[in-house]
């Protein structure tokens, strides 16, 4: 689900994404989405999918 929201006089993106366990897969289509704020729920553990994706999920916020 995509928002889109003036803050400000400017359009801010919001993304929430309900990946179910599978953002190992899909999270090199992130960059397409050109959000603002993205929240990603239901993650697989990093430590068991690819070498790109723990590189991303490194810097991750709970």
């Amino acid at each position: 689900m995509a928002l889109n929201h003036r803050c400000g006089g400017q359009d801010m993106r919001l993304v929430t994404w309900n990946c179910n366990g599978a953002l190992g897969r899909k999270f090199l289509r992130l960059d397409a989405l050109d959000t603002d704020i993205l929240v990603v729920q239901e993650c697989e553990d990093p430590a068991q999918s690819s070498e790109d994706y723990q590189l991303w999920a490194s810097d991750y916020r709970e």
